[in-house]
């Protein structure tokens, strides 16, 4: 099933995408944005029966790393033997963005992807600079996690051909803030253990008082700077159940 979202050329649509990549707000909404839909057959070049189908749905986004090597796998039938396209993320508040010349293989010459003789395809996105805060996947999203979709287009006339789901979850990120509060959490464990075992001792004898006096408020200030720490990273780790569309997260 497709539907229509642009009646733009590709050149005017390429402009408008880098002027919205640059200041965020203008492409978005003078691009790719939802038009009429058309019943399948409608079109001599397409089949109806193109889908998309994507080796994990959610995308593993460290937003603000420079550069990311995370990847999305996808793969591609139905469509027309020799069919061209090109992938778009088109679901952020900024303007859409073409993610093609970051797949592999595509025919970098065109700058599109083909069809085969049997209306399939392959190919793998690398995520590479879209893990940046104006990476043109929304910018200003912030530290929200969002649901996106990945779209076939004609580059011809930049119908949508068909869609896939891509969930945008910060799953590093959050399995780091997870980790890191466990391990605060063994840390204040371990302090409070020492501060309680130490007041059952006993001074040695070999021990002068300035020194066994010492001990304790050491202890309670290693207790108390552990607990600190660990209050710190519940709370980023809280914030993220907090923030943002999270039901289509890993927790």
């Amino acid at each position: 099933m497709t539907s229509t979202i642009t009646k733009h050329s590709r050149a005017m649509a390429f402009a408008l995408l880098a002027f919205g990549l640059m200041f965020g707000l203008v492409a978005g909404s003078m691009v790719l944005t939802p038009n009429s839909a058309f019943a399948d057959g409608d079109h001599d070049h397409y089949t109806g029966l193109e889908t998309i189908a994507v080796e994990n749905v959610v995308v593993d986004h460290e937003l603000g790393k420079r550069t990311s090597k995370k990847t999305v796998k996808m793969w591609g039938s139905g469509f027309k033997p020799g069919q061209e396209f090109i992938l778009m993320i088109n679901d952020g508040p900024g303007a859409p963005t073409d993610i093609t010349n970051y797949t592999t293989p595509h025919d970098k010459i065109n700058g599109v992807i083909i069809a085969n003789d049997r209306g399939a395809w392959a190919t793998t996105w690398k995520v590479h600079r879209f893990t940046r805060k104006r990476s043109g996947i929304g910018p200003g999203d912030g530290d929200v996690e969002r649901m996106r979709a990945v779209s076939a287009v004609d580059p011809s006339n930049f119908e949508v051909i068909t869609t896939a789901p891509l969930a945008f979850c910060r799953v590093t990120d959050r399995a780091n803030a997870t980790a890191t509060a466990a391990s605060k959490a063994t840390a204040t464990a371990a302090a409070e253990a020492a501060v309680t075992e130490f007041a059952g001792l006993t001074k040695p004898e070999a021990a002068t008082d300035a020194t066994w006096g010492l001990i304790g408020p050491a202890l309670d200030a290693h207790a108390a700077a552990a607990k600190a720490d660990q209050a710190a990273a519940d709370t980023v780790l809280s914030d993220w159940k907090a923030s943002g569309v999270y039901n289509h997260c890993p927790n």
